[in-house]
């Protein structure tokens, strides 16, 4: 909506992520040395690990997915992965 210079469409994703009870957190140490060690034991680009490692550092059940190679698996580390397609 920003390319299109859409303001309501920006506006209604701007007050969704403000009023939908989403925490935003930084990216600590413990999550980079958590995502280095999942980038290299399960191959993955890191920002896919990073995501994988907040996720866990979170205690979130799980994780959804829609891009490849994080679709593949089942889990990692004990955290359920879903596919967004399934």
């Amino acid at each position: 909506p920003i390319r299109q210079n859409n303001e309501p469409s920006v506006a209604n994703f701007e007050n969704f992520f403000r009023d939908c009870g989403l925490v935003i957190v930084s990216v600590s140490d413990d999550v980079v040395a958590l995502a280095t060690r999942i980038r290299a034991h399960h191959h993955l680009k890191m920002p896919d690990a990073i995501h994988v490692a907040m996720a866990i550092v979170w205690q979130c059940d799980g994780l959804v997915a829609k891009d490849w190679p994080l679709t593949k698996k089942d889990s990692i580390m004990g955290l359920k992965l879903w596919s967004l397609w399934d």
